[in-house]
């Protein structure tokens, strides 16, 4: 009997692939980027004031968080491409939908839409890379595509600023007319996505084996590895929704303009983009996981300083910035490292999981965080980041490393044998 082989997909191929797919993320993150800087313009051009803000916020966040749980087991059944498709015609309507919609209850039932989009959007969104990318190119697709994003939403954020100007004004039309185009360039992704109908899926894509009912051994690692993924997701964003939201606030109370803050903001976001490129080289140079622990953990200090009041202006924009940077790099390595040692048919779950705790955690810490804010000011919610991040931090180390380890070892154990097995 003569042992069949998988062809590995040339450089070329990869390459191809890897730039389709960085194409998508592009097209498909270029509305986030204009919504999120217009649409709470938008609203309060409608009259309706921060509370309402902050409900559309809060309800669009949490379904985001429930849609996430959903998209897991429903990508086994059809494919993550395909629910990536569907979450690019669900934002074109909701988008048209907050665009025409006034009514405020109306809008709450766009918002109840929106998170499902978005859940559709950016859930499958790693899972898909890890079906098309060999498992020593995904950390620097991931990086390639965490640029991308970076990069999409600071031009979209750009172009939210700059369009209603050069159409006449901060009008609720002109208004209208850029978030109007920011919905067809988003739907334009729908052609890279397309394109990628006919790329070479890898030997450990999560369909070759989708029907394939998991054993009792299985399933239970797999809960612990979606429990430890989704504690650190979840800690992260307690720490994350207490402080980054009202940050820009922050640092005018110390005396920084709105100019300052935006270009602080931008030129953070945008220097971690492009940081994020040098993912791969950290990968390669350091021990991944413990790369990402210290990466995470760069600003908790800065935190900690700040949160005992011994700081200013200067240095609460560089935790900003700092914070951003370490960010923009520890997520590829993480996603790769981790992706690569689990079962292919749980990674939509295990980021699904990972997602709805972070929105979920984001949406809780954040209101509550902005009531700390009101009554004890920023010191504390500097210090519960830290007491958060250490959390996080603590149970990252304890499970992934050893996890990873295992998983390489059972993975050389699996070639020796097949290497020694006649064919």
């Amino acid at each position: 009997m003569v042992a069949t082989r998988t062809v590995a997909p040339t450089r070329r191929q990869v390459n191809r692939v890897m730039g389709i797919y960085v194409c998508y993320q592009f097209l498909s993150n270029f509305g986030l980027g204009v919504f999120t800087l217009l649409f709470n313009l938008y609203l309060r051009k409608l009259g309706l004031r921060e509370d309402f803000i902050g409900l559309f916020n809060a309800l669009s966040t949490l379904t985001w968080a429930a849609g996430a749980l959903i998209v897991g087991p429903l990508s086994r059944r059809i494919g993550a491409r395909a629910i990536l498709m569907s979450g690019v015609y669900l934002f074109t309507i909701v988008g048209a939908l907050q665009v025409m919609t006034t009514v405020p209850l109306a809008l709450l039932g766009v918002a109840f839409a929106l998170g499902f989009a978005n859940a559709a959007m950016m859930v499958p969104s790693t899972p898909y890379v890890f079906t098309l990318i060999p498992p020593e190119r995904r950390t620097q697709a991931q990086a390639f595509v965490f640029s991308a994003i970076a990069l999409s939403t600071a031009a979209g954020a750009f172009m939210g600023g700059a369009l209603p100007a050069l159409l006449g004004g901060d009008s609720i039309r002109n208004f209208r007319i850029t978030m109007a185009v920011s919905i067809a360039l988003t739907l334009c992704s729908i052609v890279p996505l397309t394109i990628l109908r006919t790329a070479r899926e890898q030997p450990d894509a999560p369909n070759r084996g989708a029907r394939t009912p998991f054993s009792h051994v299985e399933r239970k690692q797999c809960r612990r590895d979606n429990t430890a993924f989704a504690l650190v997701g979840g800690f992260m964003a307690l720490g994350t929704g207490m402080l980054i939201p009202f940050y820009n606030v922050y640092l005018s109370s110390l005396g920084a303009s709105p100019g300052a803050v935006g270009t602080l903001f931008s030129i953070s976001s945008l220097v971690g983009g492009v940081a994020s490129l040098g993912a791969p080289l950290i990968a390669r140079r350091l021990p991944p996981l413990p790369a990402v622990a210290v990466l995470r953990s760069i600003s908790v200090p800065m935190a900690l300083v700040v949160g005992l009041g011994f700081s200013g202006l200067p240095f609460a924009g560089a935790l900003y910035a700092v914070r951003t940077i370490g960010t923009s790099l520890s997520w590829p390595i993480e996603s790769s490292t981790i992706g690569n040692v689990i079962d292919p048919r749980n990674r939509v779950s295990l980021f699904g999981m990972r997602s709805a705790a972070w929105n979920g955690g984001l949406a809780f810490s954040s209101w509550v965080g902005g009531v700390i804010i009101v009554h004890f000011g920023y010191r504390p919610v500097h210090l519960l980041y830290v007491l958060a991040y250490a959390a996080a931090m603590t149970i990252f180390l304890i499970y992934w490393p050893r996890r990873v380890r295992r998983a390489h070892e059972e993975q050389q154990a699996r070639a020796e044998s097949s290497a020694l097995r006649p064919a």
